[in-house]
């Protein structure tokens, strides 16, 4: 249920202030903060290695293309 309250929290930001824009303090983000960041962070370099919000989770899932190395190609 966090998940689905975080997405349709973060759905709502996109808009203009409203209650259900809340529904992201139930995961532990602060709505105003979140929505500073992820203005400054996705919306300006949207799923690059400079977006935040794609390279937090890049460690566990491997998101971005990489270069393959000549031992990598064997």
């Amino acid at each position: 249920m966090l998940v689905l309250t975080y997405g349709t929290g973060h759905n709502f930001l996109h808009q203009r202030d409203n209650v259900r824009m809340f529904y992201l303090d139930l995961s532990l983000f602060s709505s105003a903060e979140f929505r500073v960041m992820h203005a400054l962070s996705h919306h300006m370099f949207p799923n690059t290695a400079l977006d935040l919000e794609v390279t937090s989770y890049e460690p566990f899932l491997r998101y971005l293309t990489q270069e393959k190395g000549f031992l990598d190609l064997c």
